[in-house]
């Protein structure tokens, strides 16, 4: 018929290129509303079968972006993903089929799932998580403040606690784990990242927190040598050092030598900082309550 105009039999290259820019910007789209006007059957099938090509995937009457495509480009950008109402984050595809690659992605160490507020949501692998072992020691911290909590929590007077007893219970690998210090490597560490600006603890903090948690309940002291060996892997001797000269000088502690010094094994005795007149300081006391 006159003025009917024919239509194409084969597809060109930038048409494909506009359907699949389409489909991206959306990430799925239902093949009937593809822009395939002015094409033949055979032309349409052709189309699709270029999109698939280039990386699209058909998914029953629609045509999207691969699911685990989607969640990567999310993670990378920085986007936390809840669990809950993810499938109005990845479009084009059932909770069920989205949890399967969440599932598949976190046993490849490629995404975690961290718990945020009373939420589940999907994060990169790059995040500053816990791990294993991080997780296991928090536990035990949260252990122990949920005893105390129950204590406090008894009928009658208003209970408190004291600050060097949550002090003592924290310890100074609570610090570390805030700090993330021994949770990155050293390709996270670079400078201007978000972990390398987190605040160090200080020696003499990590040094005072471990002498709460070394002393002795009676005599309230600590041998010095047993105090660098517990920093071992954190701190050296030299630091621990400075931080219980910078301690006594402030009137936090006091180093005291061994009164049979002579007699300390020679391993110890390296261990221990030296005063006037080569007084070897084997013990420390804290003066605070």
């Amino acid at each position: 018929m006159a003025g009917r105009r024919t239509k194409k039999n084969q597809v060109d290259a930038a048409h494909v290129d506009r359907v699949e820019h389409a489909i991206r910007e959306a990430r799925s789209l239902p093949i009937s509303k593809l822009p395939r006007a002015g094409l033949t059957d055979g032309a349409q099938g052709e189309l699709e079968r270029r999109l698939l090509q280039r990386g699209l995937e058909r998914h029953g009457s629609s045509i999207r972006v691969p699911i685990d495509v989607q969640l990567r480009a999310l993670l990378r950008a920085g986007t936390d993903v809840p669990l809950i109402g993810i499938t109005r984050r990845v479009k084009g595809a059932r909770k069920a089929e989205i949890e399967r690659v969440v599932s598949r992605l976190v046993r490849a160490k490629q995404a975690c799932i961290v718990v945020r507020g009373q939420r589940e949501k999907v994060v990169s692998a790059e995040a500053r998580v816990l791990n294993p072992a991080e997780m296991t020691r928090l536990r035990k911290v949260a252990e122990g403040l949920a005893e105390l909590f129950k204590m406090i929590g008894r009928k009658g007077e208003a209970r408190a606690i004291l600050r060097d007893d949550l002090a003592a219970l924290l310890g100074d690998d609570l610090a570390a784990l805030l700090d993330g210090s021994e949770n990155r490597g050293p390709e996270r560490a670079a400078p201007g990242s978000q972990s390398s600006s987190a605040t160090p603890v200080a020696p003499r903090q990590i040094v005072e927190l471990a002498l709460r948690r070394l002393e002795d309940p009676k005599l309230k002291i600590v041998r010095i040598p047993d105090l660098v060996r517990s920093l071992d892997g954190k701190l050296s001797v030299a630091e621990v050092h400075h931080a219980l000269s910078e301690a006594a000088d402030g009137g936090a502690i006091e180093l005291q030598p061994d009164a049979g010094s002579e007699f300390l094994p020679t391993e110890d005795a390296v261990l221990c900082p030296t005063g006037p007149r080569d007084t070897v300081f084997s013990c420390a006391r804290l003066l605070s309550p």
